[in-house]
């Protein structure tokens, strides 16, 4: 996330206790920093249900968020230390791992919903407009997503936040380990609740991680898995790089442990890329209920070189060909559709945005379908 001074920002904060209501929990936050305004926009229980996760937004940065990682409240007050026994809130900006977002009543959770973020890793880099701090996510789509009967909210909402492939202190990783560790929580999902229809939203890198993560669990023969991948109604892709893309801008130094995996993403010519493709295809070629849709940018990005001896110039940082090229056959030829955007920007909206409306058609549609 990018760093600001007084700019408005969101946190996510953990190990919230299930006694706790929004109250208590501002509260404690405006005790350790009275300066820091804090606003809270979601208060949802964990995936364990052993506690309560919230996003909030600081008018100002709390003096917390500005020292060293990693960055604990004691639940005792802003003169203690933070420590096990005591209990602690855990604060972080990255949202690495599951944050949910949003958890209908038991009685009208019918389709869970994961959405994963670009190459940076957070999730927020692609879904927050950060003008607002708007998340369409845990704004506005929950309650746009209704049953066709009852007319309630029936949607969970979650986000899945990865290590980046760009920071060179994560070490060396790859997209198979990245899809790896994805499928691993994604099983964890399944053991805390029932099968639930689920659908997949990826930008950018994040939409790969999804396509590798998926094409493994097609893979696994165990009874969880499969009912898991039995259980995957759609896939909504922004800007996803399917055949490649112009990696220009995230080209890394020569050494760094990442360096194959960035040149992987070149524009074409990619064989790792052309082998997930046609395995993620095969997967899915016979699983007729899932839908696969996808979004294309139309708007040039001011693409920078490394080389501070070459001028950046403007281009479309995927291809339309690119990002649609992941159709599943005849019946899936209509799923796509151009968002007058940047590659940056055409996953995040404004309040009131006229472009949202075509993508929250898309979900409703889609989620409606696969809760029947």
């Amino acid at each position: 996330m990018q760093q600001y001074s007084n700019q408005r920002a969101t946190f996510r904060v953990r190990r919230v206790p299930l006694g706790w209501n929004i109250g208590h929990l501002r509260a404690c936050l405006e005790q350790h920093d009275p300066s820091s305004y804090p606003d809270i926009k979601s208060f949802v229980p964990e995936v364990d249900r052993r506690s309560f996760t919230a996003t909030v937004v600081y008018k100002n940065r709390p003096s917390v968020t500005q020292g060293p990682k990693p960055w604990d409240l004691s639940l005792e007050g802003p003169h203690e230390k933070p420590s096990s026994n005591s209990g602690y809130l855990e604060i972080d900006d990255n949202l690495l791992g599951i944050t949910s977002l949003y958890l209908p009543p038991a009685k009208d959770h019918k389709v869970d919903i994961i959405a994963l973020g670009n190459i940076s890793g957070c999730p927020l880099e692609s879904f927050e407009d950060m003008a607002s701090n708007h998340v369409w996510l845990r704004d506005i789509l929950p309650a746009q997503l209704v049953d066709t009967e009852t007319r309630q909210p029936m949607a969970r909402v979650m986000t899945y936040g990865y290590q980046s492939i760009l920071n060179e202190i994560n070490g060396r990783m790859t997209l198979e380990a990245l899809g790896t560790a994805f499928v691993k929580v994604f099983i964890t999902l399944s053991n805390s609740s029932q099968f639930k229809p689920t659908i997949f939203i990826g930008h950018g890198f994040g939409g790969l991680v999804i396509k590798q993560a998926l094409t493994s669990l097609s893979k696994l023969r165990g009874e969880t898995e499969m009912n898991l991948f039995r259980a995957i109604r759609g896939v909504v892709f922004f800007g996803v790089p399917h055949d490649g893309m112009d990696i220009t801008s995230f080209q890394v130094a020569a050494g760094h442990p990442n360096q194959q995996v960035v040149e992987s993403l070149h524009q074409g010519g990619s064989e790792f890329l052309d082998q997930l493709h046609a395995e993620f295809l095969q997967a899915f070629s016979q699983k007729r209920e899932t839908e696969i849709f996808s979004f294309y940018e139309t708007l040039e990005s001011d693409i920078s070189r490394q080389h501070k001896d070459t001028a950046s110039y403007a281009g479309v940082v995927v291809t339309k060909a690119s990002a649609t090229r992941c159709h599943l056959g005849e019946r899936n030829g209509q799923h796509t559709c151009a968002i007058p955007r940047s590659n940056a920007d055409m996953a995040s909206f404004e309040p009131h945005d006229p472009e949202f409306d075509t993508v929250r058609n898309t979900l409703l549609g889609i989620t409606q379908r696969a809760a029947k």
